[in-house]
């Protein structure tokens, strides 16, 4: 037997004067994560943006198990334009920018798109396990090898996403389920 609890928690963090997150929890079946970029112009509303267009627009319910992936990797694209052009219609929002995490939990498995530094995890058994890579500058470095876990730790430039929802007219997506 499984069972699934759901919590969300906003918390404005140490350096911000705003909360820039946004969540969207549709049990048993959709979970969203929105943080919007911290220090760029309005990730509060870019963050909005998503949330509420996927709460507009997301159908997953008539899809079957092997077309899940393509839809949540071309649905997130479309939230990525949406934003996207909401920052080019207004000089005020130019560079606004979000991570993402679509999770969408059908017949026992959990399918997922991800954009950004936002982590999705899975506790099975007591155990935590990271199932999302950070698609953040330090994370490319290690990856490259340029920087070790230590030095990763306390980066200057930790904070630098590489893929944010709306940063630019397209976006790269991962996706994958468990």
């Amino acid at each position: 037997m499984c069972i699934l609890i759901s919590v969300a928690k906003t918390h404005i963090g140490k350096v911000r004067t705003n909360n820039e997150d946004c969540y969207l929890l549709k049990p048993p079946n959709l979970y969203v994560i929105a943080d919007g970029m911290g220090g760029h112009s309005a990730g509060e509303v870019a963050s909005k943006c998503a949330i509420e267009y996927i709460n507009d627009n997301l159908a997953l319910t008539d899809l079957k198990p092997e077309s899940i992936l393509d839809y949540l990797q071309a649905f997130t694209r479309r939230v990525n334009s949406q934003v996207y052009l909401l920052a080019q219609r207004d000089k005020q929002l130019s560079k606004m920018g979000t991570t993402l995490i679509i999770v969408y939990i059908k017949e026992g498995c959990l399918y997922y798109a991800h954009v950004g530094d936002s982590r999705l995890y899975i506790c099975r058994q007591g155990i935590l396990r990271q199932i999302t890579t950070d698609h953040s500058l330090v994370v490319e470095m290690l990856k490259k090898g340029l920087i070790t876990d230590a030095e990763a730790e306390h980066h200057p430039n930790k904070n630098v996403i590489m893929r944010a929802i709306g940063a630019q007219d397209d976006v790269e997506v991962d996706t994958g389920y468990i």
